[in-house]
């Protein structure tokens, strides 16, 4: 009927399908039918076992009737006869009926023939050869090689099979015991009835079989077999493991998961090991000393050697930091590690280690970090213990939560163990760290991060100084140098020497730099380092120099590059976790100084959000980040632990009532605000240098290859446009001109431009007020000096006076032209240069011209003039290095004047002449490091110049050479036409290859050539005026320069009006 139906349902339905849908539904059939054949197999079996079982219990209890009865012992062999027959062919039955259902379906049987061929079926168990030492001692070393190579199942079968044989050895010897008790029966039996008929095989059996089965005899078997070992027995009996075994098992059911209280309740058999002595730490040395040990020593060490307690408690904290399984487990191993952390300070191994100094042997290293990893677990898990003692597992039976107070006492425990062996851990090299160091930096972050959140306002004044203190020995190895405690002793006693923060005037942002001191440096620099770090993968946070693109390192994985240049500015991305941070703390901060700046870093913040650069960045990071972390060396973790420790910085100014230390806890929290604001909000907050060393140019050109983008690429990443303009294309090619040299001689560049139209130009800017007869007097004496040291000079005899002499003339008139009452500043500096070049080169001739420089903001034109006339006199003496500086800072004035918003910082002429000055002792510079340097140096000197720089001396360098036309034109009664000046910009042949034959004779100076040039034409930072009186307003008689074998020119103007011409220096 239905059966029927279904049958002719499924043949119309196969009927109707396509060609190839027929096949599917017929495979489908096929399996169905293997299925049910395949259960129908298995119910007759399971019938025919049953039928079996039942036959074999009647044949049983009539056995047992029989017995009741009383039986001879040729009945009862007959009995097991017709046994042992029926049991026989309930085999052969069983496997006529898998015979024949292996027949109807070959494919099922195809796994039964491979276990046949492997023997894992038919043979049985592998014979028992060896002793329980051996079995133990093979399995430890097989199953801590299954741990390192996470194959946790392999492992706990390996621990399970120990088990098994623990418990066929126990059985084994419950047999010998029995038969050896049977024996003394039957011979006791025996010795009271001689004459017994009744043999020991008729009376307690054969025991051939049992002795088929034996596998002889065993080493240990004397001992199982000893009466003393009754608990030993015991122990096999129930397959338990001995407590290395029992350790190594236990972490394999963690790894595997799912036994938990089976495997802490494993693990806690390790105190059940013997404890190692001081002697443990050197073993091994010396026949590492002798022998030469070779690379695979040690690990063949950590495979091959019987736990210890010690050595026990290292594999644990190794294995439970790489299975990343430590805060789970943190707050049952706490207690367990905290006691044997005591056990360890009662040994002495602790004080051991702590000592060790110089190289190691690769055992006593080996030995170390064995015990660094126990102090490092420990602390880890009391740390969890502390930050979340409700999570996790635990199967101790302690009291219950800790108390607030002993919370706050385990911390500041960690964080004094962490301090005390920090120095034989933190090790940085070309910016790694090892896993150690990453663990205490996470480790560092995590403690702090809780005391500074969780229980900020519960701890006593007391309590937060201890934990400042300790952070800050902690963050003193994190940093290039120590960091000031804030309380040691008579600290007072300096406090007028220091900077006092919150009595000074700061104003609006960004604010001064000049308070910190070398250590509040040191902190700022980390932070920034740690800062980049996040958004760099191919640059350590830790590295002790200034993030600079020449310290990119080449790595495996990702080369992620998310930090924006912009200018003097390094920004990037830092999580939302920190950026909540550095909020909270400006509230704080604003609370406890009111006196400091408000920043509103929540705006600031979220405008940065809305530019181009950011919105690209959180892209670029969410598809770069997802498999492999930018921070490769916890670098993240870094900074939360700086903000952390500003947090209890800040808490602690507002309890603390000796202002020097408050003013040091205040000048560390901004050391580390300031740096971290600056790197999230794009926009200068401060004045330090901290982050203009990566706008170097060679390091920019580094950046562009390592990262493989090409020209217009970096430049659309650098400065966020799409499209350069065209000056900018211009101002890159001379940039790259820098990079990488030109052929063209440097000196062609410099710009020629008559120097009393400077000085006109000049003293039509100042805005200084009437010159006083003090400064007229002050003037005189300069000029006096100068007369004297040139009277010196023409008193000389020997090379050698005439280059001290030299010197001091130069010195002279330096200082002239450092008086308000000068009438020809340049000239001055034009003269101090050319008796410079005269002066003794390199050695100490440099102590004449080094002068603190003033705040970039506080500096005015005539301190920058005098500080380009001393760059000038530098690189003359062939100090390029020191010349370079000055001249850069000059340029970093300007430019700061130039893109100022600010009135007070405003732009005119005189800056604009400084930069222009600027600009020529630039290319006297160069011109001095092609003559007088070599091939390598000349390379190296490339990164002395900031991309900031090169732009601004570039953009100088613009402006003059439109000032030379401008004034050509003029003196030629010609004008510029409208668009000539973006005409002559965009020309790509280079403007230096026109002539100056436009200027006049009496416009041009051509200076002697010093004698390490000879064959450029080398000039002086500007041209000369004419020999006027340098005292202005007075006719009186001045005393005047009175140069020997000077020659003097006179030519007529263009205008028809004769005026002396500059001053053409022969020989001096």
């Amino acid at each position: 009927g239905p059966k029927d139906n279904g049958a002719a349902a499924a043949a119309a339905t196969s009927n109707s399908l396509a060609p190839d849908e027929v096949p599917s539904t017929v495979d489908q059939t096929e399996e169905q039918k293997e299925a049910e054949n395949k259960r129908q197999f298995e119910e007759e079996k399971r019938l025919l076992i049953e039928k079996n079982r039942t036959e074999l219990e009647a044949f049983d209890k009539t056995t047992t009737d029989i017995n009741q009865s009383g039986r001879t012992s040729a009945t009862e062999q007959d009995r097991d006869s017709s046994r042992d027959a029926m049991i026989a062919g309930h085999k052969e039955a069983v496997k006529a009926l898998e015979s024949e259902f292996n027949e109807a379906n070959p494919e099922g049987n195809k796994m039964d023939v491979e276990d046949k061929v492997l023997g894992t079926t038919e043979s049985g168990n592998l014979p028992i050869s060896g002793s329980c030492r051996q079995v133990c001692e093979i399995a430890c070393e097989l199953i801590k090689h299954l741990l390192g190579l996470q194959l946790y199942e392999g492992a706990r079968l390996a621990g399970e099979g120990v088990s098994a044989y623990f418990k066929e050895r126990a059985a084994r010897c419950d047999k010998r015991i029995r038969k050896q008790r049977q024996y003394d029966e039957y011979q006791a039996k025996l010795a009271k009835s001689p004459f017994m008929l009744q043999s020991y095989e008729e009376m307690y059996g054969s025991d051939s079989e049992e002795e088929d089965e034996s596998s002889g005899y065993l080493s240990d078997d004397d001992n199982l077999d000893n009466e003393e070992s009754s608990e030993l027995l015991t122990s096999l009996r129930r397959g338990a493991f001995p407590p290395e075994l029992s350790v190594l098992f236990g972490l394999a059911l963690i790894g595997e998961g799912g036994r938990n209280y089976v495997a802490a309740k494993c693990i806690e058999k390790i105190d059940g090991l013997e404890q190692e002595s001081i002697a443990w730490l050197h073993s091994g040395e010396l026949e590492s000393t002798i022998a030469g040990d070779p690379i695979w020593g040690p690990f063949q060490l950590a495979m091959t050697e019987a736990f210890g307690r010690t050595t026990a408690y290292s594999f644990v904290a190794d294995f439970l930091r790489k299975t990343n399984k430590e805060d789970q487990w943190s707050n049952h191993f706490a207690p367990l590690f905290r006691s044997h952390l005591e056990t360890l300070q009662s040994t002495g191994l602790l004080n051991a280690v702590t000592e060790l100094r110089g190289k190691l042997s690769p055992y006593v290293n080996f030995r170390k970090n064995q015990l660094l990893k126990i102090m490092v677990a420990s602390n880890r898990f009391d740390v969890g213990l502390v930050v979340s003692p409700k999570t996790g597992i635990s199967f101790q039976r302690e009291k219950g939560d800790m108390s607030p107070t002993d919370r706050v006492n385990v911390a500041l425990s960690s964080m004094t163990s962490i301090r005390n062996f920090l120095h034989l851990v933190w090790k940085v090299e070309d910016g790694n760290l090892s896993p150690f160091c990453t663990d205490i930096v996470s480790l560092c972050r995590k403690c702090l991060s809780w005391l500074s959140d969780d229980y900020m306002g519960k701890l006593s004044y007391s309590q937060i100084h201890e934990v400042v203190e300790h952070a800050t020995s902690v963050l003193s190895k994190f940093c290039t140098e120590p960091i000031t405690k804030v309380k040691k002793p008579k600290s007072t006693e300096s406090s007028a020497s220091e900077f006092d923060v919150e009595s000074h005037q700061w104003g609006e942002f960004p604010v001064m730099s000049s308070w910190q001191s070398s250590d509040c440096r040191a902190i700022s620099l980390a932070v920034y380092n740690l800062a980049v770090g996040c958004n760099v993968s191919l640059f350590s946070g830790w590295e002790h120099e200034e993030f600079n693109l020449k310290l990119l390192r080449r790595r495996h994985g990702n080369r992620h590059f998310g930090v924006h240049i912009h200018d003097k500015r390094i920004t990037g991305y830092l999580k939302k976790e920190t950026e909540d941070e550095i909020l909270k703390q400006w509230k704080r901060l604003h609370d406890a100084f009111p006196s400091f700046p408000v920043l509103n870093f929540e705006e600031r913040m979220t405008e940065v959000k809305t530019r181009e650069w950011y919105r690209g960045e959180v892209e670029d990071r969410n598809e770069t980040a997802r498999n492999i972390p930018i921070a490769r060396y916890a670098e993240d973790h870094g900074i939360d632990m700086f903000l952390a420790f500003s947090s209890l910085c800040l808490h602690l100014s507002k309890l603390e009532t000796n202002a020097l230390v408050r003013n040091r806890l205040l000048k560390q929290v901004l050391s580390v605000l300031l740096p971290v604001s600056q790197f999230c909000v794009d926009d200068m907050i401060w004045e330090s240098d901290i982050g203009e060393a990566a706008a170097s140019v060679e390091g920019f050109d580094e950046w562009r290859l390592l990262t493989d983008l090409a020209p217009e690429q970096v430049q659309r990443k650098a400065s966020g446009k799409q499209r350069k303009k065209k000056k900018e294309k211009i101002i890159e090619k001379k940039v790259q001109e820098w990079i990488k040299g030109t052929d063209k001689p440097v000196i062609r560049t410099y710009v020629k431009l008559p120097t009393r139209e400077l000085r006109s130009v000049w003293n039509a800017s100042a805005t200084q007020a009437e010159v006083s007869e003090d400064d007229k007097k002050l003037a005189q004496e300069a000029m006096q000096e100068v007369h004297t040291t040139i009277t010196q000079v023409r008193s000389c005899y020997s090379e050698m006076a005439i280059e001290k002499a030299s010197l001091n003339a130069s010195v002279a008139l330096l200082e002239l032209a450092s008086h308000r009452a000068c009438y020809d500043p340049f000239a001055c500096l034009q003269q101090a240069a050319t008796f410079a070049s005269a002066g003794l080169k390199l050695g100490s001739s440099d102590v004449h011209f080094r002068k603190a420089l003033p705040d970039m903001k506080e500096c005015t034109s005539t301190e920058a003039l005098m500080i380009l006339g001393r760059a000038d006199c530098l690189q003359a003496l062939y100090f390029p290095n020191e010349s370079a500086f000055l001249c850069s800072y000059v340029a970093k004035v300007c430019r700061l004047r130039r893109t100022s918003t600010d009135p007070a910082l405003g732009w005119n002429d005189q800056w604009r002449i400084l930069a222009i000055l600027a600009f020529n002792v630039s290319v006297l510079i160069r011109t001095t490091v092609n003559t007088v340097l070599d091939k390598e140096m000349k390379k190296s000197f490339l990164s002395i110049w900031e991309r900031d720089v090169v732009e601004e001396l570039e953009i100088a360098r613009r402006d003059g050479w439109l000032w030379k036309r401008k004034y050509v034109s003029a003196k030629n009664g010609n004008e510029l036409m409208v668009g000539d000046e973006e005409q002559d910009l965009s020309e790509e042949s280079d403007m230096d290859d026109e002539p100056d034959s436009k200027i006049g004779a009496s416009q041009d100076v051509d200076m002697q050539l010093p004698a390490t040039a000879p064959d450029l034409p080398l000039e002086t930072m500007t041209n000369v005026a004419a020999m006027q009186p340098f005292i202005a307003a007075d006719q009186q008689q001045m005393p005047t320069l009175d140069f020997r074998n000077a020659a003097f020119s006179q030519a007529q103007g263009e205008n028809g009006d004769e005026e002396v011409s500059e001053i053409q220096i022969v020989s001096v």
